[in-house]
């Protein structure tokens, strides 16, 4: 599949999976390169090893081709990226029509790019592998429930559970713009049941948990989660459609498996050519 993919709807996003590794031969890392801003050249070339210099490249290469992808008369060269204050990037120009908001996450070989028309949109992808001090990084960034919650698990579910909320809290200081700028104790996810996501906000945070929308997706050796403002409190449906890029100009629909997510309802959206 190639060429013009339909806009996701107003409650809806559209994830896009790559492996790094499938884009890393001299004709498509030249490609990439070639379709980089100035800024993401330099920020490309500073990189020593040649591992992350890739990474870097293909990671913004790639986003530039998924978002031509929604507007096939912008070529990839052409899209201009900002970022805010907090340093997430943004599409400047050119305008859109509808517009398109965007995140991009990383981890090992895992690259993943969420799209929609939301702009409170945040997606996470992180390698579920053992760490030294996991309990002690818990401690210092999880709040005080979460922390809890986590020492109670057996053992042997504690790696799985720690990245759970990891994700789901990167996600969301993402999907609010700010990083870390939000402390990631000012707010405690749970999973009432083991499948549904619920999330309570400190005061200070001037948020609302019916405003959102979460979902907690497996993978490979690997956990995404996306966090997502749709607009009204209770939207109902939230759609999301995952892809898979497997070459430049190419993609599938696959299946992703869904863990947990909030009490907004959930659907796999139709595909679209």
């Amino acid at each position: 599949m190639s060429g013009l993919i339909t806009l996701p709807d107003p409650a809806g996003v559209q994830v896009w999976l790559a492996a790094l590794a499938d884009f890393g031969t001299p004709s498509v890392q030249q490609e990439l390169y070639g379709c980089l801003a100035g800024d993401e050249k330099q920020r490309a070339d500073r990189h020593y090893f040649e591992r992350h210099r890739q990474r870097s490249c293909t990671s913004r290469g790639l986003l530039r081709h998924i978002l031509s992808r929604y507007c096939p008369a912008v070529a990839p060269q052409d899209w201009k990226l900002q970022v805010n204050r907090y340093g997430r990037p943004q599409i400047e120009s050119p305008a859109t029509g509808t517009p398109l908001s965007f995140n991009v996450s990383h981890s090992g070989d895992h690259l993943v790019v969420a799209v929609a028309c939301i702009p409170e949109l945040g997606v996470d992808v992180e390698q579920v592998a053992p760490r030294r001090h996991l309990m002690r990084i818990a401690r210092r960034h999880f709040s005080g429930p979460e922390y809890q919650a986590l020492l109670a698990l057996p053992a042997q579910a504690q790696l799985s559970r720690f990245f759970d909320l990891w994700t789901l809290k990167e996600a969301y200081i993402k999907a609010r713009g700010m990083g870390l700028a939000l402390p990631l104790d000012s707010f405690s996810f749970g999973f009432p049941d083991g499948r549904e996501i619920s999330v309570e906000f400190d005061a200070e945070l001037g948020d609302a948990a019916d405003s959102w929308a979460f979902r907690l997706y497996d993978m490979p050796e690997a956990r995404l989660a996306l966090a997502l403002k749709p607009g009204a409190p209770g939207i109902g449906e939230v759609s999301v459609r995952p892809w898979r890029i497997t070459a430049l100009d190419e993609s599938e629909t696959v299946d992703l498996p869904l863990l947990a997510s909030s009490s907004l309802s959930h659907r796999v959206a139709p595909s679209h050519r």
